[in-house]
């Protein structure tokens, strides 16, 4: 190999490196920003529900906190109805898994307290269950009892 051969090859492969590291250097830089960028993303999945594909959302730390207010004040009332022997109406369990479904379920948003009523319970209980795993809920509950 000549002497001007081995020049023009290392003259390509310094080519190369100069390219590599040009396409490397943007990559760096997104990963710095992009713990940032995600903060507000909304992570979904399909699940089958009823035999049809929906999506869920994965839960941000505002919404379990959301959702754990509502647990508390739905427990307060029924200690409080409880305590003065009112006739407890039993729907809390059914508002909470309304409450989960509506933050979670992007098309149920708007469905109506009525419509809620006529899905079967099991299947709603279900759905509310897979959302809290998904959100990183259900083993911190599982651990607490």
């Amino acid at each position: 190999m000549t002497s001007k051969q081995r020049t023009q090859k290392s003259s390509k492969v310094q080519n190369m490196s100069d390219e590599t590291s040009k396409i490397a250097a943007p990559v760096a830089k997104e990963e710095i920003s992009g713990m940032r960028a995600l903060a507000g993303k909304v992570i979904s999945k399909k699940i089958d529900f009823m035999g049809v594909r929906i999506t869920i959302n994965k839960l941000s730390v505002a919404q379990v906190f959301e959702v754990q207010a509502r647990v508390k004040e739905l427990e307060e009332n029924a200690k409080e109805a409880k305590e003065t022997n009112a006739d407890a109406d039993d729907t809390s369990g059914v508002e909470l898994l309304r409450f989960v479904i509506k933050m979670a379920v992007p098309d149920a948003a708007d469905i109506t307290d009525e419509e809620f009523e006529g899905y079967p319970l099991d299947e709603l209980s279900t759905l509310s269950d897979q959302i809290m795993k998904y959100s990183g809920m259900a083993a911190k509950a599982g651990n607490a009892g």
